[in-house]
């Protein structure tokens, strides 16, 4: 088993080294050794380091929405002066170029907005456990770790796509919100229930908000059903 282990270590080491961000191995050893590492680097993060973590960590998304936008703008262009319309073409391409600038800046947005506002709700659990951290270290080591896991997660997803090991993601989900756990402990310094109440307490009442709007969508989509 412990070579089991080490082995995955190695994999996961090598994985990491194909990318050219300066704080790579850092990533590495988030995944590899969470416990010393996140403990290390909870002592001198802040929001700037976690702000280039997070953005670190949705670069492989974006680099392929991008690689699709052009293979599908590619492909178009080629069918449109294939059938003689390639003044379509030219019409629509900077609006199209508009709209295509406009959802990459608002997806940027979103996971900043999102990174802050689940790292406010985290922090305030826990100091309301008792905590002693500050808001910056918070957003800091959660920033990394979101870089950290974007990267790591482009592999889990192509593995979770094959049938009978297709129950990685899940265990990939459950380590994050282990690694959150370390976070947690590593900032303001709580007890480990307590720092299992501050990172599960946010996910069970998102996931009641969740069930809550859903159930109203469905009793809504049965009314306007009933009155037609």
């Amino acid at each position: 088993m412990d070579e089991l282990i080490e082995t995955l270590k190695r994999w996961i080491e090598k994985y990491f080294s194909i990318f050219p961000f300066e704080r790579k191995g850092i990533y590495a050893k988030i995944i590899t050794e969470p416990s010393k590492t996140i403990a290390s680097e909870a002592k001198k993060t802040g929001f700037g380091i976690g702000l280039k973590d997070i953005l670190v960590g949705i670069t492989p998304i974006l680099a392929l929405s991008l690689a699709m936008l052009v293979f599908a703008f590619v492909a178009i262009a080629v069918v449109l002066t294939w059938i003689g319309k390639r003044e379509i073409l030219v019409a629509y391409a900077v609006p199209a170029l508009g709209i295509v600038v406009a959802c990459f800046i608002a997806y940027i947005l979103f996971i900043i907005i999102s990174w802050i506002i689940n790292t406010l709700i985290i922090h305030i659990m826990a100091k309301l456990l008792g905590g002693k951290g500050s808001f910056g270290k918070m957003l800091g080591i959660l920033g990394t770790l979101g870089g950290a896991n974007g990267l790591f997660m482009i592999p889990i997803f192509f593995i979770s796509l094959i049938p009978i090991i297709g129950q990685v993601a899940m265990i990939a989900s459950i380590y994050a919100i282990y690694l959150q756990y370390k976070a947690i402990r590593a900032v303001h310094g709580i007890s480990r229930n307590r720092a299992i109440a501050a990172v599960m307490v946010p996910i069970i009442i998102s996931f009641m908000v969740f069930m809550a709007l859903y159930m109203i969508y469905m009793v809504l989509m049965m009314g306007i059903g009933a009155s037609d």
